[in-house]
């Protein structure tokens, strides 16, 4: 009983000595982060002033356009008898697109084509005797007129029926199919005829005067695929209805890229060369006193820095730095001159 009582005097003595012992540990090892920035230096992200360029640029959202669109209309009430053509088919001027299921004009051009067929005979005939000298200059001309009217009879028939290209292109967009009832000025088929397409944006008053014919611009849209052209046209005057100018760029005609569809346009402003330079990040201070800090050894020095263009990642900085010199880029939000850092390699 002796031994047993003995036993757990000393289990709850070692016990409680071990709780002493992970208690002053425990006080022992706990620092706030103040303490272990102060003994080990505040965590800092660094980078290298270099020399390099800046290149500042805009975007925009516009749309895409075909300056050379052309819409085919239909100029009959009538069901449509075939399409000869498909999307994306190129097509030469005169081309037949599209024939009309209509016996009465078909009738009308068979009549119009003999019509034709029997003035050129006789036209031809007149000319021969008036180049012999048989015939007066007035009868020639008179037959020559009758086989001009005959002939523009003709087109005018089979164009009716029978819808061409009114210029070489590709076929960007077909509005009908076969056995459709359409009526006169319907929309039938729609060609480009331009190897080039636009891109037309808006731009606020700010903006307007950086931007000038001439100037590159790299569009892209939603499919990843970018394009450069240039502005072709800077508008004067502001819209009545957006209070914005509009802008014009020619970009050369590309698969992916779709008349009607929206772009991202970026547009160069301004470029820089061969300068100071800083990531954007690397600037503390205020927009009218910039400043950045400057790993000199174990610490940090706030230095006053005199900056120019800027773009979307790098800061001209024209006085205040110099190449090869080291500055915090993140983690300074708490520094001061003179603080302790860490550099973390990134």
């Amino acid at each position: 009983m002796k031994k047993i009582f003995g036993f757990v005097v000393l289990a709850t003595i070692v016990f409680f000595l071990y709780l002493g012992i992970a208690n002053s540990k425990q006080e022992e090892e706990v620092l706030s982060i103040g303490e272990i920035q102060k003994l080990e230096g505040v965590p800092v992200l660094v980078e290298e002033v270099k020399l390099g360029d800046v290149v500042k640029t805009n975007l925009y959202y516009g749309d895409i356009k075909s300056p050379g669109q052309m819409v085919v209309t239909s100029k009959l009430m009538d069901r449509i008898a075939d399409v000869l053509v498909d999307v994306n088919d190129y097509v030469k001027k005169d081309q037949p697109l599209v024939i009309f299921d209509t016996t009465a004009s078909q009738a009308s051009v068979v009549q119009a084509r003999l019509a034709l067929e029997n003035a050129a005979r006789d036209f031809n005939r007149v000319k021969t005797l008036f180049e012999q000298g048989a015939l007066s200059r007035q009868l020639h001309d008179g037959a020559k007129l009758q086989h001009d009217i005959s002939k523009e009879n003709y087109e005018m028939a089979k164009s009716a029926v029978t819808l061409t290209a009114p210029a070489s292109g590709r076929v960007a967009r077909i509005d009908i199919k076969t056995g459709a009832l359409t009526f006169p000025g319907d929309a039938i088929i729609t060609l480009i005829t331009d190897e080039k397409l636009e891109v037309e944006f808006d731009v606020t008053q700010d903006d307007r005067p950086h931007l000038n014919p001439g100037q590159k611009v790299e569009v892209s849209t939603g499919n990843g695929i970018s394009v450069s052209g240039k502005i072709t046209d800077a508008s004067l005057m502001t819209s009545n209805q957006s209070r914005m100018f509009g802008i014009t760029a020619k970009i050369p005609q590309t698969d992916g890229f779709y008349p009607g569809s929206l772009a991202s346009v970026v547009v160069t402003i301004g470029e820089r060369k061969g300068v100071v330079y800083v990531s954007y990040d690397a600037i503390v201070g205020t927009k009218t006193n910039p400043q950045v800090f400057v790993v000199s050894g174990k610490i940090v020095k706030l230095r006053s820095v005199e900056t120019g263009m800027q773009s979307a990642e790098r800061i001209e900085i024209i006085s205040g730095l110099q190449p090869g010199e080291i500055v915090t880029i993140y983690g300074h939000a708490g520094l001061e001159d003179g603080t302790k850092i860490k550099i973390i390699e990134q």
